[in-house]
């Protein structure tokens, strides 16, 4: 008898213990109630991380590498109903776990929207700090990375007013911000277009590009960057995907193996691919030489899964230590568009890839809520 009393009393302490493990501050009970404040999970055995690594969302947000930590940062958002953040600010140390500090992009406060007060009927709010002053659109599709060799501007910022056909920059000396703002430098009457959207920055050693899409397709294009100073464009700008190839992002292993991604289909039927080249400007091919300017749309890597779909928003591709690739993208769980606040509900999830010995991914990725592994590993 005292045998299994013994044996019922371990599997309870199990029973805790899991419990323990796997609670969080976010909503994964399904009741429509979002958190502010996510701060991650514990694996016992540090083998694996839990994927989102971030809710309730980072829509069309930016994931880069500052000097000593992981910066994420989001579109303009209202993760609970109040609670309205202009460009939130996530810092990382292993891309894993998450934290927010109640830090913005731009230095912008909370602005908390209450109930009308009853003894004048004025709406309660709480603001500090200004906008930028050229629009007052939401800001969303925001690209950053470490620029480290700008003096005094080392890192650098680009979004998209949303609704506007517009891109704008911002500089800083921080990774976390605040950043300044340094104005449009793009525009779509510039480029002659009528669509401009989804701006991806990224620096590769001492060069720095956008890429960006319009109506007729995906282009790169190199920036010169001084401080104080709005990004200047150089050279022309190279087209290297055609319309069906949206949402652009860019990734590079070495010198010679440049990888572009990017979504197809609409609504249901999103999903990631990506296609390679020998130069930054392209051509860009799939696995039978066909390029994205052909009629390709590349080589299949992030799809829908069973409990979430839509994957969008490559934010980024990190190596770490075992030369393993972790892809940054957002997904939308089904039946969970939006958040109590109306805005989308688009979390963060982290997959591992791996490269084959001919530079191409080998396996094909489902976004899965729970437990992910190999834990990616800190150079």
């Amino acid at each position: 008898m005292k045998k299994i009393i013994n044996i019922m009393i371990a599997f309870a302490a199990v029973g805790a213990l899991m419990t323990g493990s796997l609670s969080s501050c976010t909503d994964n009970g399904g009741d429509g109630v979002d958190s502010v404040l996510w701060e991650g999970s514990k694996n016992p055995e540090n083998t694996s991380f839990r994927n989102p690594v971030w809710e309730p969302s980072l829509e069309a947000g930016t994931i880069f590498k500052a000097a000593s930590v992981y910066v994420a940062i989001s579109s303009e958002t209202e993760w609970a109903a109040g609670l309205k953040y202009c460009c939130p600010v996530l810092t990382s140390n292993d891309l894993m776990k998450w934290n927010f500090n109640a830090l913005t992009a731009f230095n912008y406060p909370v602005v908390s929207e209450g109930e009308d007060e009853e003894e004048n009927g004025s709406e309660t709010t709480s603001t500090n700090g200004l906008r930028p002053s050229w629009t007052s659109a939401r800001l969303t599709s925001i690209s950053a990375d470490f620029a480290k060799t700008v003096t005094g501007a080392n890192y650098w910022l680009v979004y998209q007013p949303e609704g506007e056909n517009s891109i704008g920059a911002a500089s800083s000396t921080s990774g976390q911000g605040p950043y300044t703002d340094l104005g449009a430098f793009i525009t779509a009457e510039q480029l002659g277009v009528t669509t401009l959207e989804n701006p991806f920055f990224v620096v590769f050693s001492t060069k720095f590009y956008v890429l960006y899409s319009t109506e007729n397709g995906a282009y790169v294009q190199e920036l010169t960057l001084r401080r104080g100073k709005a990004p200047t464009l150089k050279g022309t700008a190279k087209q290297v995907a055609g319309p069906e190839f949206k949402d652009v992002a860019l990734y590079r292993t070495d010198a010679s193996h440049y990888y572009l991604f990017g979504v197809v289909g609409e609504g249901a039927n999103k999903e990631v691919r990506y296609a390679r080249s020998s130069a930054v400007s392209g051509p860009f091919t799939d696995k039978s030489g066909a390029d994205l300017l052909s009629g390709s749309t590349g080589e299949l890597i992030i799809k829908s899964g069973e409990g979430n779909v839509n994957p969008e928003n490559v934010c980024r591709v990190f190596a770490d230590v075992n030369d393993v690739q972790f892809i940054a993208y957002n997904a939308t769980a089904v039946g969970r568009d939006l958040m109590a606040s109306n805005y989308k509900r688009r979390p963060l999830f982290i997959s591992p890839v791996e490269l084959d010995e001919e530079g191409w991914f080998k396996n094909v990725i489902a976004p899965t809520t729970g437990w992910t592994n190999p834990r990616f590993s800190i150079q």
